[in-house]
């Protein structure tokens, strides 16, 4: 082979494509790991703020429970759909199963587990 040559061999250019495609996905796994507990930290705050609206509804209220969450509306929330960060909508459960004589506030994620306004 002449000494010549400039340039970079097939199995050079394949390794440092490999290289490359192996960083990249190191880098998406990482990234989507931190958006899905990104996601999940939104549904909890976002839970909490309609357990604090739902509070000052019963104050006004008389202690009555709002059938579901649309009762709110325009009064306590903004919007009269309250979708999660995965697009499916907040609920509310009386009792709570996860704050004993209470309510739940929660919306589920694609598989099925629940974050809402309970302590982790």
């Amino acid at each position: 082979m002449n000494r010549l040559m400039k340039g970079f061999s097939l199995v050079e250019v394949m390794v440092a494509l490999l290289l490359v495609a192996l960083a990249a996905g190191v880098v998406s796994v990482t990234v989507m790991s931190q958006l899905e507990k990104g996601r999940a930290r939104l549904a909890r705050t976002e839970a909490k703020s309609l357990q604090q609206a739902n509070i000052l509804y019963r104050a006004d209220h008389n202690s009555e429970m709002p059938q579901d969450l649309s009762a709110l509306y325009p009064d306590y929330i903004e919007k009269k759909k309250i979708e999660g960060p995965w697009g499916k909508p907040y609920e509310i459960r009386v009792p709570g199963k996860h704050n004993a004589g209470s309510f739940d506030v929660f919306t589920t994620n694609p598989k099925g587990e629940e974050f809402g306004n309970w302590k982790e």
